[in-house]
């Protein structure tokens, strides 16, 4: 990207960053990865202001040991790119869109042999991994639940709150609905802050986590293709960035049925690091000093006159 004169002068009065911190540096690491830095100020700081992201973007499989392996790979790829923080997609048991009862049969418990496997391939590595995964629920419906996990063990749980009932989809016919807010948990000292897939439709989540102290929203998703769909997840990610003056990070399966294009959009909604359409691993860097930067440059957060969101 080309910074004109004009725009690098207005950058650098009304943020006080050069306009090359706004700026992403793409190269190619594997075929059809792209990686990004999220800034050149990222790059000079501290190592302990900065945070490296891994985006896993997969194709999910109708097996759960095919996807056990595609993750477990992903996650050694990651720690070998000294990767912070791993975000995979949404839904990540199986998938195959053709059959409905995919969902309640591929269900496993927290403790079932797919994390067990997840926990095990985070054991040596120094790396925290996110995705959700389907869970029994009642005889039904199962639940959408969002994990953490950091060397060996669950750090944190989301329970999808907004179901995909919109479009031609209803996620609620086999999904029940989370009933609490998303928690908030540390990586590498950055406040990470979650949301699933169709909850980034809903400001008013990615707000409460604002307020609540999140500097990062990681949001694993299987966003189904569809008229303009793309330019959806695009405009939406970088919405809800600007709506908090956080990153967010938002990492997309890549079947036949959904998009890919995970991208990470820092908090004044630029894409700085985004992948296309087929299975890799894109990288960015994230810094705490943008976000100080966004955030006195523009303190949505701090002059909104509306009262914190509430969990009807």
């Amino acid at each position: 990207m080309t910074v004109s004169p004009s725009r690098r002068r207005f950058l650098n009065t009304t943020l006080g960053v050069s306009a090359m911190a706004l700026t992403a540096t793409p190269f190619i690491t594997q075929a059809g990865a792209t990686t990004a830095t999220a800034s050149s100020a990222a790059s000079a700081a501290d190592s302990s202001d900065t945070l490296t992201i891994a985006l896993g973007q997969l194709a999910v499989a109708d097996q759960w040991q095919d996807n056990a392996a595609q993750c477990s790979h992903l996650i050694q790829q990651a720690a070998q790119q000294g990767a912070d923080l791993l975000i995979m997609p949404e839904a990540i048991l199986a998938a195959d869109i053709g059959d409905p009862e995919c969902v309640r049969r591929s269900a496993q418990p927290l403790d079932g042999p797919f994390m067990q496997q997840m926990l095990k391939a985070t054991l040596q590595v120094p790396l925290t991994v996110v995705f959700t995964l389907y869970v029994p629920a009642d005889a039904q419906r199962v639940g959408n639940v969002q994990v953490a996990l950091r060397q060996g063990r669950i750090v944190a749980t989301y329970h999808k709150l907004h179901l995909y009932d919109a479009f031609t989809m209803q996620e609620s016919q086999s999904v029940e609905p989370g009933k609490t807010l998303p928690p908030i948990f540390d990586v590498a000292g950055m406040k990470v802050g979650m949301m699933t897939c169709y909850d980034l439709r809903f400001p008013e989540e990615a707000k409460s986590l604002a307020l609540r102290g999140a500097e990062l929203i990681v949001l694993p998703a299987a966003w189904v293709r569809g008229p303009n769909k793309e330019r959806h997840w695009e405009t939406l990610i970088a919405a809800r960035a600007l709506d908090t003056t956080c990153f967010v990070a938002a990492v997309s399966e890549c079947g036949p049925h959904t998009i890919g294009c995970s991208m990470v959009a820092d908090p004044m909604g630029l894409v700085v690091a985004r992948a296309g359409e087929t299975p890799t691993l894109v990288t960015a860097r994230i810094s705490r000093q943008r976000l100080a930067q966004a955030r006195k440059a523009l303190p949505v957060l701090t002059n909104g006159r509306f009262k914190a969101p509430e969990l009807a």
